[in-house]
């Protein structure tokens, strides 16, 4: 299976659930935007909800307080775009590079960012409740006071994240890479951490209460300082 086949089974799955909702309520198809809008300078005209967008180059551009609500963006290049304050709930992210892109305060929840590479990104702030990021890269990616409340962070690659104060209560960290991670102050309560790299994380003041660390490599961290009740799976 190539590349792009790989994607559009991924993109179907994804819109699926949401497809006889959307024919009940008429929901249009999404929207192509035209040649002479993509050369556009002026962006501040353009209506991106509900867009298809895919593969497109949109690197650099400043995309501040706009709105993308279900667009599809699906492999685009969005690498050091200003998405701060944007809206991207519900928007299709698949293999979207973000890579340096500035997403504090943005709003994505249930955006699907799978395989999506975010490295250094910036999301202080932002709000990821029940974001799928699995098999994410987010490698020095900035978290801070982030929610991820319900997120899916399956296989995520989180080395040396910065998820200080991060809510990721109910999240699901299975396998993620967290080691070198700073998640001091984040709530990390009935997470599942099951078989995660959690080598050298960062844990002061962790809320880790009923969370399930089973398999999780905990080497060189620090669980005097975090709040372990009822922690499951965790070897004495």
């Amino acid at each position: 299976m190539n590349r792009f086949t790989r994607i559009l089974l991924m993109t179907i799955t994804t819109l699926m659930p949401f497809a006889p909702v959307a024919l009940a309520q008429g929901v249009p198809p999404l929207r192509q935007v035209t040649d002479g809008e993509m050369a556009s300078r002026d962006w501040l005209q353009i209506d991106l909800n509900g867009t298809d967008l895919i593969g497109q180059n949109l690197s650099g551009r400043d995309y501040q307080n706009r709105s993308f609500v279900s667009a599809n963006l699906v492999s685009s290049d969005l690498s050091r775009a200003d998405l701060s304050n944007a809206n991207l709930s519900r928007a299709l992210l698949l293999e979207a590079d973000l890579s340096y892109a500035n997403l504090s305060e943005a709003n994505l929840p249930f955006a699907n960012l799978v395989f999506a590479d975010l490295s250094n990104a910036k999301l202080i702030g932002a709000n990821l409740f029940g974001t799928t990021l699995s098999g994410a890269k987010l490698y020095g990616a900035n978290l801070s006071y982030a929610n991820l409340y319900s997120a899916k962070l399956t296989l995520a690659k989180l080395t040396g994240a910065n998820l200080s104060g991060a809510n990721l209560t109910l999240a699901n960290l299975r396998g993620a890479n967290l080691s070198r991670a700073d998640l001091s102050l984040a709530n990390l309560s009935g997470a599942d951490l099951s078989g995660a790299d959690m080598s050298y994380a960062k844990l002061n003041g962790t809320d880790l209460s009923v969370a399930d660390v089973t398999g999780a490599n905990l080497t060189g961290v620090d669980l005097s300082r975090a709040n372990m009740m009822g922690v499951k799976g965790l070897v004495p």
